[in-house]
């Protein structure tokens, strides 16, 4: 998906779009979320500001989104031999893929 303005983040389907995951990583940057009125508005130091700490809330979301694999991958992997079996199976199903 090319996107060219983004809406602002305060509106919903722009917060919508930057949780749900559905904004390539190469458009997500503070700036590109916020009227061009407001960046106007703000001072040079303040919108390198608010773009650091927009950095920092990425990264915590990777962070989060990295704990939830580990979680996952844990659960799968306490699960009985056939049980896993069973999941492989259907995984290679799905997906039509040889066992």
């Amino acid at each position: 998906m090319k996107l060219t303005r983004m809406c602002s983040l305060d509106s919903a389907a722009g917060l919508e779009l930057f949780q749900s995951g559905q904004i390539p990583e190469s458009e997500q940057e503070w700036g590109r979320f916020i009227p061009p009125q407001a960046l106007e508005v703000l001072g040079k130091k303040e919108v390198e500001r608010q773009s650091v700490l927009f950095e920092v809330f990425k990264s915590e979301l990777d962070y989060v989104n990295d704990l939830q694999i580990i979680k996952d991958v844990r659960a799968i992997s306490s699960l009985p031999p056939s049980w896993l079996s069973l999941l492989l199976g259907l995984y290679y199903a799905i997906n039509k893929r040889p066992v």
